[in-house]
């Protein structure tokens, strides 16, 4: 997100475009059998007797995402970046205020030093560890800041200044009031109430409509797949005649589909990436429209996928 933020603001794309092009790339691959959240989905679905279907849930979201994007492309002024005039070299643009006039531009680069070099080493060192020795990544990326920070690597004084922390202790309280949610049997609650206002037809629309809902404040790898993937057999047998299978890709594709939210996740760290000249008001209220309105879309598309 910081990367692409910055480019999109340098060449005058929308940064809401921007937003939704790379959170939906993230989310498409999120459920990939070596990506964490995937490893969490596919965990808890071993565990509720649904194992043995890891590529058909990375498909499953992988599809609901292209759908969405593409459309999202199409409507949010992808294809008018191709038509624009050139602008000047050296001109930069200014995100919203000259994105409609502004276009490809060549700007001046800072040469690689030392520390980016340094920079970029910790960060491949840090995936390697993560996935070759299942190193805890939290851990592993505070050592690697450590590291970097005594090397003299960058100024950790105006990084800390810099951090989003209004955006981090939202995501944060956000969190721990879900988890007040779970602790005091309010998804087990949650799975009783869907039986009885579902049936085997319409159980995936009804789920994934739930999960977007709950997912659009909070994190759907966090929260909300490790509280409700595991009601999935009670649910299916209480309606009696529902495949557990269709539901769980209800509440996986559901919950992921709207995740651009900016009171989740992926939201978040995009408004957080803006530079400072963007307007992040904006931005915001049009990413919760964005979430919000997928809650609604993630459903049906639920509904005829499963």
């Amino acid at each position: 997100a910081p990367m692409a933020m910055a480019v999109g603001a340098r060449a005058g794309v929308s940064p809401f475009l921007m937003a939704l092009m790379v959170g939906n790339g993230a989310q498409a691959g999120a459920l990939s059998p070596f990506a964490p959240t995937g490893v969490i989905v596919n965990g808890i679905m071993e565990r509720i007797g649904l194992a043995g279907h890891e590529m058909q849930t990375y498909g499953n979201n992988l599809f609901a995402h292209v759908v969405v994007t593409f459309a999202a492309y199409f409507m949010f002024g992808g294809l008018r970046l191709f038509t624009r005039t050139p602008a000047a070299p050296g001109e930069l643009a200014q995100s919203d205020q000259a994105g409609a006039r502004a276009g490809h531009e060549l700007v001046e680069t800072e040469p690689f030093e030392w520390r980016h070099w340094l920079t970029l080493s910790v960060l491949a060192l840090l995936v390697l560890v993560v996935v070759l020795f299942e190193m805890q990544v939290g851990m592993a990326a505070l050592t690697g800041a450590a590291f970097l920070s005594l090397a003299g690597a960058g100024n950790e004084k105006e990084a800390i200044k810099k951090m989003p922390w209004g955006v981090v202790i939202m995501v944060c309280g956000v969190t721990v009031l879900i988890g007040v949610l779970e602790k005091t049997q309010g998804m087990s609650l949650f799975a009783d109430l869907l039986a009885k206002i579902s049936t085997p037809g319409t159980v995936t629309l009804t789920i994934a409509f739930v999960t977007g809902v709950v997912s659009v404040y909070s994190s759907t790898s966090g929260v909300v797949l490790p509280a409700f993937l595991p009601t999935v057999p009670a649910l299916a047998q209480q309606l009696g005649g529902a495949d557990p299978l269709a539901i769980a890709s209800a509440m996986y594709v559901g919950g992921h589909l709207v995740d651009l939210s900016p009171l989740s996740t992926i939201g978040a760290l995009c408004i957080a990436a803006l530079p400072p000249e963007a307007d992040a008001k904006k931005l915001f209220n049009q990413l919760l429209a964005w979430g919000l309105s997928m809650m609604v879309v993630g459903a049906l598309i639920c509904w005829v996928l499963f």
